[in-house]
């Protein structure tokens, strides 16, 4: 589905449903003053109890979702999310929001379904992409275990510190288990500069980048930008639009992942690490996954467990990050589950293939035969003339 800006205000679209099609208006359910208080929410979440965090949340995804699934689209919802229930499988809301950009800094993962009474990231029946509908749509490429992945821990001396060799072994920690079962390595960049990253992709196939750093915001372009480093520890920025072109001639690369070390007080709409996320996928990324707040040690660890678990399992991405976000959850029910940004243009959100995918056999059209054949196939189906006795 996506949401268009025209002269009247904006429109969601079905794209493509199961069961059902049609439009309708959508009319933004949210304040200035309401974003405010969920974003404040955020910023204290370690002061609230955690069932207030899920009230506020539900309040804002429950506006949300009324708001979105409105008139022909929610009806189509409604059938749709039928048929994937009699046919055992998940229904994937895939959001475009490239002609309305304006609307991407909305909370769109705590969209939250009073009649089934649960939050659809938080159900495997139910998971949300937010997606980008590019001309070269991205298929899974054949990987046989393990999965690779590349580590960027850059903490430069002219940014605060953040303890990065911590945050190393506890990533390391995290996939221990799939590192023994040799599902999936991980390598730490020995210099986490642009010419070092650019240097080892040449050399070595990688699956996964895992980015671990500060960022920032730029008003100006819209772009957000990581905080890599120089040859003497200085902070080097690089944009989200010179990363994904870097990364898109990369082939094997199809997915990578920003975990952020700041804390962000206002959300989305200034957040660098989302914007960076986007754009690396606007660039051809496949797909990108943007942790914009820096989450509890404990958290980190159980989002990144269950999410490198599922990306080993060759799951659908939007699956696998359903899979680390009900981890969080469990961890701590409060609000920390709705935080992780999911971009992707995979249309089937499969990234990796082990030789397991079902992949639709090729179609074959009838060609039309000649005059010349049509003529010379008749004379063979004309009956011999009977022979003199």
């Amino acid at each position: 589905m996506e949401i268009d800006k025209t002269d009247e205000g904006y429109l969601t679209r079905l794209v493509e449903a199961p069961d059902g099609a049609g439009s309708a208006r959508f009319i933004l359910p949210l304040s200035e003053q309401d974003l405010d208080q969920l974003w404040s929410t955020v910023e204290r979440r370690r002061e609230l109890d955690p069932s207030e965090q899920r009230r506020i949340a539900r309040m804002m995804g429950e506006r949300l979702f009324g708001a979105l699934f409105a008139g022909e689209v929610g009806a189509a919802y409604r059938n749709s999310m039928r048929s994937a229930y009699q046919s055992r499988t998940s229904l994937c809301v895939r959001l475009d929001l490239s002609q309305a950009p304006r609307l991407s800094h909305l909370p769109w993962e705590f969209l939250f379904d009073s009649q089934t009474n649960e939050f659809l990231t938080l159900s495997v029946h139910t998971p949300l992409v937010r997606h980008l509908d590019l001309m070269h749509q991205v298929e899974a490429i054949p990987v046989q275990p393990p999965l690779r992945v590349l580590a960027v821990v850059a903490e430069p001396d002219t940014y605060a510190r953040f303890d990065g060799q911590r945050k190393w072994y506890d990533l390391v920690d995290s996939i221990d288990s799939l590192a023994r079962e040799k599902r999936l390595l991980v390598e730490k960049l020995a210099k986490p500069s642009l010419f070092e990253l650019q240097r080892r992709l040449r050399q070595d196939k990688f699956h996964v980048l895992h980015f671990i750093g500060h960022g920032i915001d730029n008003p100006l372009t819209e772009d957000g930008q990581l905080v890599f480093e120089d040859e003497i520890r200085r902070g080097r920025t690089v944009s989200g639009l010179h990363l994904g072109t870097l990364l898109r001639d990369h082939y094997p690369l199809r997915l990578a992942i920003l975990q952020s070390c700041d804390d962000f007080a206002d959300g989305i709409r200034h957040n660098p690490f989302a914007q960076v996320a986007q754009n690396m996928v606007l660039r051809q990324v496949p797909a990108a996954i943007a942790l914009p707040q820096s989450l509890a040690r404990e958290e980190t660890m159980h989002f990144l467990h269950a999410l490198y678990g599922g990306l080993a399992g060759y799951r659908p991405i939007a699956a696998a990050v359903t899979d680390a976000r009900n981890a969080l959850y469990r961890f701590n029910q409060g609000i920390e589950w709705g935080l992780p940004l999911l971009y992707s243009r995979a249309p089937n959100g499969y990234l990796f293939d082990d030789g397991s995918l079902v992949r639709p056999a090729a179609v074959t059209t009838q060609r039309e035969p000649s005059l010349w054949e049509r003529v010379m196939q008749m004379g063979r189906n004309r009956p011999d003339p009977p022979r003199d006795q």
